[in-house]
């Protein structure tokens, strides 16, 4: 089976700060900024944790990881 993409797909969402790591990228219309992507509330060891995520913009993961920008 295969699958095709449209031709215009969704632009992309990286969390990369390096240009140099955007570079190959650039060709699949990619963001230079993005929303981060944060594990959501699910107790240690359950079976989902490592499948499932939160969306949340670099700001709020900023401010859960006690980053200051």
């Amino acid at each position: 089976m295969q699958v095709l993409l449209p031709l215009e797909a969704p632009r992309l969402l990286l969390r990369h700060a390096h240009d140099s790591d955007l570079a190959p990228f650039a060709a699949l219309n990619a963001e230079r900024e993005a929303a981060a992507f944060a594990q959501p509330a699910l107790p240690p060891g359950h079976r989902l944790r490592t499948h499932c995520l939160d969306r949340v913009t670099r700001a709020e993961w900023l401010e859960r990881e006690g980053i200051t920008p």
